[in-house]
């Protein structure tokens, strides 16, 4: 008989934090497979069975040298902004949810959040300050 482990509050408080980003997670758009031409099947040439394997292998093939094309063109953006980081002489940069960090291996870590990520859940609750009477009684002197 498994017993259950009982969750602290803050493993509670992370529970919740992570179901409710991922209730927020927009739905991706699927990507557009770039399809290189084929050549049409002769009747009677070939076996029919395999134009379902040849085709998907083909699909395949398309995706993986998307993805090679995507690597390459990549690294030659992340070179020209870490070029551009470099001539404004930064190595962090943050700026309407855009935050640009430079590593010591010279790699670009770019995160890209909406605005309204960074604001506060309920902007009308501020934390109260941590103010006593006694501190009040000396501005009031003065």
């Amino acid at each position: 008989m498994a017993t259950k482990k009982k969750q602290t509050m803050n493993e509670r408080r992370l529970a919740k934090k992570a179901a409710a980003k991922k209730a927020n997670r927009k739905p991706k758009k699927p990507v557009e497979i770039k399809r290189k031409p084929r050549q049409q099947r002769l009747t009677g040439m070939e076996d029919a069975a395999t134009v379902e394997l040849e085709s998907k292998a083909n699909d395949l093939a398309d995706v993986q040298d998307q993805r090679r094309d995507l690597g390459k063109q990549g690294k030659v953006i992340e070179s020209e902004l870490i070029a551009l980081m470099k001539k404004h002489g930064k190595t962090r940069y943050s700026h309407k949810g855009v935050h640009i960090d430079l590593t010591t291996s010279e790699k670009a870590k770019v995160v890209i959040k909406d605005e309204q990520d960074d604001t506060p859940a309920d902007p009308g609750e501020a934390p109260a300050p941590n103010v006593n009477a006694e501190s009040m009684a000396e501005f009031a002197e003065v």
